[in-house]
């Protein structure tokens, strides 16, 4: 979902209630520190401590104690654009969930200093990673009378296996009928997606469900011994 929105077509009116929308959607997942992860830790270390090294649900329980006293993010609601992607997990966890908020401006300067190129995506492909939830109808409209469109930006998220579209859902949508049309995309890894986070606590947070999935594979045997501390993502 778009933080904020801002087109100078928009009428001045729309401008403010779209503005505090946000905001006050902001405040609330402010106040839940972005998440609500009680029930999935305290699952995690019941069926899992005994399993483990010390030395691992040592770093899982750091992690989660980080994400509690992170420092609130600097996040300007009304002076850049952000993208927020909620996390959800299921019933037997109590319907916990994380957002991941990441900074839009940010990102196009990491890609410009990096001088990365985009790659050709058909609409349809992009299509599967499009955030529903995040279109504005107003925004929509405004979008479909543009001649030409600035790349859309794709960010690895390894805990998902998955891509997330973190800023061009409405540019992809409004072509949903052409799905053969190819867009100019950029693609960021995992580490520049992290880079690109607009505070430490999202960094936390992806932190603890990326080193679950990969304890939880561990204990699958997907992943050996000697290449999980390689993997795990360490917390200073």
């Amino acid at each position: 979902m778009l933080l904020y929105l801002w087109v100078e077509t928009y009428k001045g009116e729309e401008k403010v209630q779209i503005y505090y929308k946000d905001k006050n959607e902001y405040k609330v997942l402010e106040a839940k520190n972005f998440n609500q992860l009680d029930t999935l830790y305290k699952k995690f270390t019941k069926d899992f401590g005994c399993k483990f090294d010390s030395k691992y649900m040592e770093l899982i329980g750091k992690i989660y104690l980080r994400i509690q006293s992170a420092a609130k993010p600097n996040i300007s609601i009304g002076d850049k654009e952000y993208f927020r992607k909620y996390f959800h997990f299921d019933e037997q966890f109590n319907n916990d969930f994380y957002c991941i908020i990441w900074d839009i401006e940010f990102t196009k300067q990491i890609i410009t200093s990096w001088n990365m190129e985009p790659q050709k995506i058909k609409t349809k492909d992009l299509m599967e990673f499009v955030d529903v939830e995040s279109i504005d109808q107003l925004k929509l409209n405004e979008v479909r009378k543009l001649k030409k469109y600035d790349p859309v930006i794709l960010v690895s998220y390894d805990p998902i296996n998955n891509p997330v579209l973190i800023d061009g859902n409405h540019r992809v949508y409004s072509k949903k009928n052409q799905p053969n049309l190819y867009l100019d995309a950029y693609f960021l890894d995992d580490f520049l997606s992290i880079e690109c986070m607009a505070g430490d606590v999202f960094r936390y947070l992806y932190a603890l469900h990326y080193n679950i999935i990969k304890l939880i594979n561990y204990d699958l045997g997907n992943i050996a011994k000697e290449d999980l501390d390689e993997m795990l993502i360490n917390i200073k």
